[in-house]
């Protein structure tokens, strides 16, 4: 009853901008746009968007989607960077005149819409926030052998001890510490490859990071052939030079949350550096709800997506709260919180609707059907 009614509150708290009523007045009826496999991940000045040349040009801000039919027209000394779907980033280098999506990115690498649905695991269905549960690493898979281990902070604890085990219940490394992060320390062997591991949280208040229903919250380091190919990739994307390191940034977590390799936790390290860089993006926020909604960690989920949700208060931010009210509508979907889940999901259909995504608005409906 108690998560019903926190739940219930959200469609309060999570401010709904004032413009979006005024959508249907602003917005030009245009053709729907299929196979939206790019997207904006930077844009510096102005950048306008049509899906054919009969329609109006539009205001569009960081994580709109592009299929390779859209125009895209940045305005003059506008500095635009696309993620196409070879997964690499791409600066626009038509400024200042209108061109297909395609003059930047690879035409054949275009693949028709896929239904984005969330990965979750280890859900969090009760209230947590009294208990030191761990953030990350959290079911996911490594790259680094000494990574960083975090937890959620308690209000009355000064203690932590935390404790590193094999899924055999071996210990491998304990310690106390007055921190809620700390890294595997250079003095300890490295973790091994093929090894599940997982992490147990005691804090001197009795608390423990054990939640209900996370039976699994274990990880892994890659395997040897699959740390070489995502090495290869990361390498290949790093060494795009003409956008820039934050462009890089968001490329290289897209291909992370691939669910060929779940590296959720390592996207979740890039989108917090990144988000702590700016706190007033409401894409950015929106990514982070993302990945901390694969991971299962719904509170910190439901905050960024209501945050990105009150800083989308432009028209041309209207792609960050649809995408952020689908992610609600799903949490609460899955909690069986079904006004909530009616009201959010609703808004994000009708918000792809008004920006001519029918693939999503479509994807969308199907979730309020299965209410």
């Amino acid at each position: 009853m108690v998560l019903i009614k926190r739940n219930i509150l959200l469609s309060v708290f999570c401010h709904v901008p004032l413009w979006y009523g005024l959508l249907s007045l602003i917005v030009h009826p245009a053709a729907y746009a299929n196979n939206r496999t790019a997207e904006v991940i930077e844009i510096e000045g102005e950048l306008r968007w049509r899906p054919n040349r009969r329609s109006f040009r539009r205001r569009i801000s960081e994580g709109a989607e592009l299929s390779k039919t859209d125009l895209i027209h940045p305005a003059s000394g506008a500095r635009v960077t696309l993620r196409c779907p070879d997964g690499n980033p791409y600066l626009v280098e038509h400024v200042g005149r209108e061109s297909s999506v395609t003059n930047t990115c690879p035409r054949e690498d275009f693949e028709e819409f896929r239904n984005p649905n969330f990965i979750v695991r280890n859900f969090q269905t009760e209230d947590v926030s009294g208990i030191p549960y761990i953030i990350s690493p959290r079911s996911s898979h490594l790259i680094n052998e000494r990574p960083s281990f975090r937890w959620n902070p308690v209000a009355d604890a000064v203690t932590y001890t935390i404790g590193l085990f094999t899924t055999s219940d071996t210990l491998v490394w304990e310690t106390d510490t007055t921190e809620t992060e700390i890294s595997y320390p250079e003095n300890q062997a490295s973790l091994k490859s093929g090894v599940r591991y997982y992490v147990k949280i005691s804090a001197d208040n009795g608390q423990t990071s054990d939640e209900a229903n996370s039976s699994n919250l274990s990880f892994r380091l890659l395997f040897i052939d699959e740390l070489a190919s995502v090495e290869a990739t990361s390498e290949q994307i790093k060494m795009v030079s003409e956008v820039s390191e934050r462009s890089r940034l968001l490329s290289l977590s897209n291909f992370y949350s691939n669910g060929r390799f779940d590296l959720t936790s390592e996207v979740i390290d890039i989108l917090e550096l990144l988000w702590q860089q700016d706190t007033g993006s409401p894409y950015l926020h929106r990514l982070l709800g993302d990945a901390y909604h694969s991971a299962g960690l719904r509170f910190l989920a439901e905050d960024m997506y209501c945050k990105a949700i009150d800083l989308a208060v432009l028209p041309e931010d209207r792609n960050e709260l649809a995408a952020a009210a689908l992610g609600l509508g799903l949490i609460n979907k899955r909690l069986s919180n079904l006004d909530s889940a009616r009201y959010w999901l609703t808004l994000a259909r009708d918000s792809y609707l008004e920006l001519d995504n029918k693939d999503a608005a479509d994807s969308t409906e199907q979730h309020l059907n299965q209410l």
